[in-house]
């Protein structure tokens, strides 16, 4: 329960202390919740190496990092992810040493969906270009430069998700505009 509060609330462990003695007038070290989180992680071992293997054997999978503060210290927290599994690790890069110690792009051989970032590239998988994030970035060529193709390329991007969530729902792999009259 310790970990849990002190997660969810991203309190340190010296404030997840103070509230159990608060609360439940139950004296804590931050040290004792430490412990609990290093025996909890423990016992999660296999199941974290199970999801990194699926991760691994999967057809397609996401990956990302964004920054995060550590000590005072910029570290990045990456994610790999597919529609059932998701594994986090931190590490002080973004780059392919934090990848290679992570160690599941340098087995991937599915397609990775990301945002770019050139690290990537290392991976002898197929690579594909994370929509969401071509989104954030249209909508700032759009706000800051007022570039009209950026707001058709938005709304092209977003009826082809429509479409495709559509063609999902219906169980069928035809994708059909929903301006164009199929015969």
């Amino acid at each position: 329960m310790g970990s849990t509060i002190r997660n969810y609330g991203l309190l340190s462990y010296q404030r997840a202390a103070q509230l159990f003695e608060d609360l439940f007038s139950v004296p804590l070290s931050p040290a004792t919740l430490v412990n609990m989180d290093r025996s909890c992680g423990r016992r999660l071992e296999a199941v974290t190496d199970q999801i990194r293997q699926g991760i691994i054997e999967s057809a397609v999978s996401g990956f990302d990092e964004t920054g995060m503060s550590i000590n005072g210290k910029l570290h990045w927290l990456h994610t790999a992810s597919t529609e059932q599994l998701t594994y986090l690790a931190w590490h002080p890069k973004r780059d392919k040493e934090a990848f290679d110690a992570i160690d599941i792009l340098p087995h991937f051989k599915g397609r990775a969906i990301h945002d770019n970032w050139s690290s990537y590239f290392n991976y002898e998988c197929a690579h594909g270009l994370c929509n969401a994030h071509h989104l954030r970035e249209l909508t700032f060529v759009f706000d800051k430069y007022h570039q009209r193709w950026a707001s058709s390329m938005i709304e092209l991007l977003l009826e082809i998700r429509g479409a495709v969530q559509r063609a999902a729902a219906a169980r069928t792999e035809a994708i059909q505009h929903p301006h164009v009259r199929q015969t």
